[in-house]
């Protein structure tokens, strides 16, 4: 009768199961709002970024003091990846050499570092024996030896050796604070080189550096802190000012104000982005956490949600943007309080990661304690972050593969497994089973002492010996007089129990991992006066 309850009971609950199949269930990153990804960050503000060109999850934030930080999952954490004794410099600039992805150089407020071997060792370039401030850094685009700094009272230093020594192009003069904020070369005509000096307005070159003429016509704010140039259409310049942004159209022969829908024709602008698929569509950063965006090359601009300071006292600046070199809509911004990140769309960024659920099958019978649950989780364009079940974090191997025991109870079990990517993006799983408790009991006996109902002894002591076992659902606890007595692999314990004068009674309990109980009594009469004799 016991097992025909049992069998209507199962059949009961499966077909209940089987009423419904819940359906994987995805949920998209919160967008349209800057969510912050400082984690691993010192502080001591971002001052500039790079993405590497080969992997679009590794992003490298050159911060004041604090030195290099590098986050190879899309900002979810950072490190510091500089040697000790640069641990307090004050990075003005970063790049990533375009023809060896390996060799890494910083700018900063005492000369110029470069790593060959993407920042395992470091070592000093000067310029002769001058030590300057360095805020910029172009790559020639063709030849793999030259490259252009910009700097502070140096003007434009240029090398056509990589780095091994130097030639100064455009001498600044220190009695202005003049430093070059940025220099851009036309890709398709690498003679021509803009360069924007803080104070002086516009430079260029026809002549890859050899001479620089000033370009400063409709441009009535010279204090320029940024400049972008079109990377498909390279005779359009964009100059960010504390004035606001200016256009030219002709290489910087002429400059016109494009302010429409800025706050403020003074917003000060500390970094421009272009989206390089899309030139038209450009960001500005500016004081206050306002970040603006427009579509039609800088005629209207429109003002995205400010970004706000974990410190309610403390003012945002955004000194950099950068564009996630795979995803347009993925706009990151580099702050004094930190990175943040914008996420211009409704939709979801991907659809390459993936949750697999090896085992247990959908609604089947579990005749066990516990159930392991198996599968796997990938994402080839963001990488995974973790995968979770039922709320508690599982390991995974390189290959996503992952394992983890749920404990059933008897009756429907759920089991819901979540797959969350890089980007935050998450995939989830319900999966449910029946489980089976255990019906029978588990295995006690004593060896010592033996099965007498009552035993006569004359210590005071009493050494206690047998086993606990319970081979379907395993054994719980094993408790000697309501007190827990440790069981080893074999389900063999001992234990030692004090006796008092006269009838004492010995109650041992075992539990299974299914709830289930087993018990047994013995009485043991110390005869006191027998000790000694």
């Amino acid at each position: 009768m016991k097992y025909l309850k049992t069998g209507i009971g199962i059949l009961i609950a499966l077909g209940c199961i089987l009423l419904t199949v819940p359906q994987p269930l995805q949920l998209a990153p919160q967008n349209k709002v800057w969510e912050d990804r400082s984690q691993g960050i010192d502080f001591g503000g971002v001052t500039c970024m790079v993405h590497h060109p080969d992997n679009n999850a590794v992003m490298m934030i050159g911060s004041k003091i604090k030195g290099l930080f590098i986050s190879n999952n899309f900002t979810k954490r950072w490190k510091n990846m500089l040697l000790e004794k640069f641990e307090r410099l004050w990075i003005n600039c970063i790049a990533i050499d375009p023809h060896q992805h390996n060799k890494i150089i910083i700018g900063t407020q005492v000369g110029l570092f470069i790593s060959d071997d993407f920042g395992s060792s470091w070592y000093e370039r000067k310029f002769g024996t001058s030590v300057m401030q360095v805020f910029s850094i172009a790559f020639h685009p063709v030849d793999e030896q030259t490259l252009f700094v910009g700097t502070y009272e140096g003007g434009i230093i240029k090398s056509v050796d990589n780095g091994n020594s130097w030639t100064y192009l455009y001498k600044g003069n220190p009695h202005l604070d003049s430093r070059v904020t940025s220099l851009q070369i036309n890709p398709a005509n690498p003679s021509q080189i803009a360069a924007s000096l803080f104070g002086k307005g516009i430079l260029v070159s026809e002549n890859g550096g050899e001479s620089w003429n000033q370009k400063n016509s409709g441009l009535y704010d010279l204090n320029i802190q940024t400049m972008k140039m079109d990377p498909i259409h390279p005779v359009t310049l964009y100059a960010g000012t504390l004035g606001g942004i200016f256009k030219s159209v002709n290489s910087g022969e002429d400059w016109f104000p494009c302010n429409n829908g800025l706050t403020s024709v003074w917003k000060e602008i500390y970094s421009l982005v272009i989206n390089p698929l899309k030139p038209d569509e450009l960001y500005a950063g500016c004081n206050n956490g306002y970040v603006y965006h427009t579509k039609d090359g800088a005629k209207n601009w429109e003002a995205l949600p400010q970004i706000l300071s974990k410190d309610e006292n403390e003012t945002v600046w955004v000194y950099d943007l950068k564009l996630d070199p795979l995803h347009s809509t993925m706009l990151y911004a580099g702050t004094n309080s930190g990175v943040y990140r914008y996420r211009n769309t409704n939709a979801a960024l991907t659809d390459s990661l993936l949750l697999e659920i090896e085992s247990p099958a959908q609604n089947e019978i579990i005749r066990d304690s516990g159930v392991i649950i198996k599968g796997r989780a990938t994402d080839t364009e963001f990488g995974m972050d973790r995968v979770i079940v039922n709320q508690q974090i599982v390991l995974m191997d390189a290959f996503g593969n992952f394992e983890h025991r749920i404990p059933l109870q008897y009756g429907k079990n759920q089991m819901v497994v979540t797959a969350i990517n890089n980007d935050d993006f998450m995939v989830s799983k319900r999966i449910e089973v029946f489980g089976i408790a255990d019906e029978t009991e588990p295995i006690l006996c004593v060896f010592y002492p033996d099965n007498d109902l009552v035993q006569n002894v004359n210590r005071s002591s009493l050494y206690i010996t047998g086993y606990a076992t319970d081979p379907d659902s395993g054994m719980d606890t094993l408790t000697i007089n309501h007190l827990n007595v440790p069981i080893d692999s074999q389900g063999e314990f001992n234990y030692m129990v004090t006796l008092n004068r006269g009838m004492n009674t010995i109650e041992f309990e075992a539990t299974n991992c299914a709830g289930l109980k087993s018990t047994l009594v013995k009485m043991i009469y110390f005869e006191f006066s027998k000790l000694g004799k």
